[in-house]
């Protein structure tokens, strides 16, 4: 198989006549992450988490037994404790300090633990005797699937996991000449050599815009296989990450060209920055993608390429090419997941060179979620101001689909869920061959305040692209609070007016385990918003009517070249509906959803007719997306059908169709079906 390698170390800048000869880039060369990858993050985590286990020890030390007399309040300090010990243990243990260490670390928070978990003298609950009802309330069952039209792949290749093969380097170079060749790599020593600064060398780039994506590109890697030469790990083992100028990485590159000299530059993410804006300066579409490499936070850059073949989405990681042969962003990113052997969990994020955007799931990561139970923070608000209170439930769950199977038991303060997932339908663009998981979760809810704290082991086994599995075990933890109150006005012969308000947070911590932890580092994500709702109750019982609006709020990275945090508003939602009595019996229901969303916008429209006994529904949901190259726009209708026999039982059959569209690909057509089925015992 013919292989570009490395360009040369040469020491001073080639002749044409040497160029001409010069051997080819190297495929897939090890990132220099790898080994480090644990001082790289681990280090900040730990220095910033050790003074919040003090605080938090400061403040529980001053609260006695004294003022605990409310039972909730009891409760959710005991949690928020155990959660602050198990934090800080993990960081220890994550760092590999001693014994000692970690009892002088968690002294404070351990000494107030001991001071809340003091027997008190508190009355007992009372429980009904044993049976069933002990134990559940409700049992839910639904059983369900989702078909998808997936296409081949580019180019003819089939969707047989076997052909991944063809999706490498020396396939994209097909029929590439070595004339070609030979302009490109001159092209871009001339673009060095005859440039005083970066300014110069990126007009240079300028230039090349009609050359060919292949030139473009191997043009990059060699440019990449450069800049890894510069890698600055004095940077990575300080555990810094600053921002780095277009002239300092250039004075590397011409530094090491031209006398052989390494002058260091900056990290991954300030490389595939500068590897980004090259990449536009010669006409490319290119981007940036935190996402993992061999389980390590990594960023690398991602090109839109065309060959004869067509178009598709391709990874760029230094001088490695990721082939992807997909124009649907969420399955390029199941490839890239392959091709590094590596899921991101909780941090992946696509941007530009000047900031990142919004987050961007694979298909593993979105089942890797569902596991863990980290939830969509905007849908779980808005049902939640649908209620103005919360809701308390108890019983067992279980839900089937060819892929995934959970069954759950939630018990007053205590739920536990088993989740497996199986690669049944072998789609080549799912990283996960299977997983399994386990959650436990703790609630602890009062009539305006909830706490809900999960923690979830989860054994997964990762396909790469040679039929192999990679297998490993994560810990993902999960914290989220709601505050929901209603306030009634006076009631009058005009009606009455309640106003819905409440927040939410949601945060999730994932970390690995086992022995391939040593090269792995943790991920984080943090989410809140805010939210009303104003309800118009009509004199007679005649009818309802709302408007409510809400925001959501995300904690992200900044940009790719620095360590900052920003808080960016993800969604602004607007609603407006009514319940309308039509007869006896008979209840008419609308509601439309406007959002604005950090990638486009979206409508909801829903409607139905309920009765005593039977209900039916419609939801129509159109999402237009500003940037469809990550997040497709896409069309969505739902029908519902219902039947409910009293306080025993209810019935749902669901189905629906959606159509999704990214850019330069066709339309995905998306099918799926529903039947949910709810009994009340007692």
């Amino acid at each position: 198989m013919e292989r570009f390698s490395e360009i040369p170390e040469f020491k001073k800048i080639p002749g044409e006549a040497e160029l001409r000869e010069a051997p080819e880039v190297e495929e897939y060369a090890e990132s220099p992450e790898t080994p480090l990858a644990k001082k790289e993050n681990l280090d900040g985590f730990f220095e910033k988490e050790v003074p919040l286990q003090e605080k938090i020890g400061r403040v529980l030390d001053e609260i006695t037994p004294k003022k605990l007399n409310n039972p909730i309040v009891n409760k959710t300090l005991r949690l928020l404790t155990a959660f602050s010990i198990f934090m800080g243990g993990s960081s220890f243990f994550a760092k590999g300090v001693s014994a000692e260490e970690i009892e002088q670390g968690l002294r404070q928070p351990k000494e107030a633990a001991a001071e809340l978990l003091k027997t008190e003298n508190q009355p007992k609950e009372t429980e009904a005797p044993g049976g069933w009802k002990k134990f559940i309330d409700r049992f839910d069952i639904s059983v369900g699937g989702i078909y998808e039209n997936l296409p081949p792949f580019r180019g003819g290749v089939s969707s047989d996991i076997s052909t991944f093969k063809n999706l490498t380097q020396s396939d994209f170079y097909k029929d590439f000449s070595r004339d070609k060749y030979s302009k490109a790599v001159i092209a871009f020593y001339n673009s060095v050599r005859l440039s005083d600064n970066s300014a110069d060398f990126f007009q240079k780039l300028d230039q090349l815009k009609n050359f060919t994506t292949q030139q473009k590109t191997l043009i990059l890697q060699n440019l990449g296989t450069v800049l890894n030469k510069t890698y600055n790990y004095d940077m990575l083992e300080n555990n810094q990450m600053v921002k780095i100028s277009d002239q300092a990485m250039f004075q590397s590159i011409k530094e090491y060209l031209q006398n052989g000299k390494i002058l260091p530059g900056g990290i991954c993410g300030n490389i595939h920055t500068f590897l980004t804006k090259a990449a536009k300066e010669m006409g490319l579409e290119a981007w940036l993608q935190i996402n993992s490499r061999k389980r390590t936070n990594h960023i690398f850059s991602g090109l839109l390429t065309e060959t004869d073949k067509g178009k598709q989405i391709t990874f760029l990681d230094y001088n490695n090419l990721i082939s992807t042969g997909t124009l649907n962003y969420k399955d390029a990113l199941g490839i890239a997941e392959r091709r590094m052997g590596s899921i991101t969990t909780l941090n992946s994020f696509v941007g530009n060179e000047t900031e990142f955007l919004f987050p961007v799931k694979s298909r593993a990561q979105e089942k890797i979620e569902e596991a863990a139970g980290v939830t969509d923070t905007g849908k779980e608000l808005e049902e939640k101001l649908k209620e103005g209170k919360i809701k308390k439930e108890k019983g067992l769950t279980i839900k089937l689909s060819p892929e995934t199977k959970t069954i759950g038991l939630t018990k007053d303060y205590i739920g536990l869920t088993f989740f497996n997932y199986e690669n049944v339908y072998n789609n080549p663009y799912q990283s996960l061959e299977n997983l399994n998981a386990l959650r436990g979760r703790l609630n602890l809810k009062g009539e305006t305040l909830s706490l809900e704290a999960d923690a979830t082991i989860l054994h997964l086994n990762l396909k790469d692209l040679d039929d192999g599995n990679i297998a490993y075990d994560e810990f993902i933890g999960r914290i989220a609070a709601d505050f929901i109150d209603s306030h009634k006005f006076n009631k009058g012969e005009y009606g009455q007016f309640i106003l819905n308000y409440g927040a939410s947070l949601q945060t999730a911590l994932r970390l690995p385990l086992g022995k391939t932890a040593k090269e792995s580092t943790a991920g984080l994500m943090g989410e809140g918003g805010t939210g009303l709702r104003m309800i118009y109750l009509a004199p007679n019982n005649i009818g309802k009517f709302y408007v409510g609006a809400s925001e959501i709020f995300r904690g992200q990275p900044r940009d790719a070249q620095s360590k900052d945090i920003a808080v960016k508003e993800a969604a602004k939602s607007f609603t407006v509906g009514a319940d309308i009595k039509v007869r006896e019996g008979k209840i008419l229901n609308l509601e439309a959803i406007k959002s604005r969303l950090d990638w486009g916008e979206k409508l909801e429209i829903r409607g139905g007719l309920a009765g005593e006994k039977w209900r039916g529904g419609l939801a129509y949901e159109k999402s237009s997306s500003r940037y469809e190259r990550f997040i497709p726009s896409a069309e969505k209708t739902t029908v519902a059908v219902g039947y409910k026999d009293g306080p025993k039982w209810e019935i749902d059959v669901l189905g629906f169709k959606a159509d999704e569209k990214y850019a330069d690909a066709e339309n995905r057509k998306i099918y799926g079906a529903e039947v949910k089925l709810k009994i009340f015992l007692w």
